[in-house]
């Protein structure tokens, strides 16, 4: 198979009765799918499979790719769910010299490949990206200086974390409102 299309994870919006939901990538096993049930409030949860949901693949992924997902309960409405392919980022074919060439056998190499690149960008387009013409940019403070706190960039652009207040970042008159004054942030 070729894979000729840009993939893009499947999405549905619950309605509190559907529980069949289709997807058209291809897949190699069950396993390379991951279901996110989103709530109305923005919080994704990772269901687990037979214990959520059951997959059923289509029998010939390279002319018939994909397969549905059925929820053990319906999503409710306000709900988003999302399948998606997350392939493990190991190389499984082993070709060996004087052994037979079985070219499906390749194919599914490179699909595989082709896969993996579709998912990291996939990612790395939900990601912060510096402009190409900068060489770098300072990686993220960890989780611990963080937490609880505000991203900002220094002078230099690179980003810090702040507990935020007017007089650390530039901000519009509104910002500055809502970062100095409580009761207009809790508004």
């Amino acid at each position: 198979m070729t894979i000729s299309v840009t993939y893009t994870p499947a999405q549905a919006s619950g309605n509190d009765v559907a529980v069949a939901f289709p997807f058209t990538f291809k897949v190699f096993a069950q396993d390379d799918l991951v279901v996110i049930l989103t709530d109305a409030l923005g919080v994704n949860t990772t269901q687990a499979i037979t214990t959520d949901y059951t997959v059923s693949l289509n029998s010939d992924q390279n002319n018939n790719p994909g397969g549905t997902v059925t929820m053990l309960t319906a999503p409710a409405t306000g709900e988003t769910l999302i399948i998606t392919r997350v392939l493990e980022e190991i190389q499984e074919t082993d070709i060996t010299n004087g052994g037979g060439f079985y070219p499906e056998v390749l194919e599914n190499a490179l699909d595989r490949l082709t896969m993996l690149n579709q998912q990291n960008t996939a990612t790395t387009n939900r990601a912060l990206v510096a402009p190409l013409a900068e060489a770098s940019i300072d990686t993220l403070p960890s989780i611990v200086d963080r937490a609880s706190k505000y991203l900002a960039f220094d002078a230099d652009g690179n980003p810090v974390a702040t507990a935020g207040t007017s007089s650390d970042l530039i901000a519009t008159p509104f910002a500055e409102t809502l970062l100095d004054d409580a009761d207009a942030a809790a508004a």
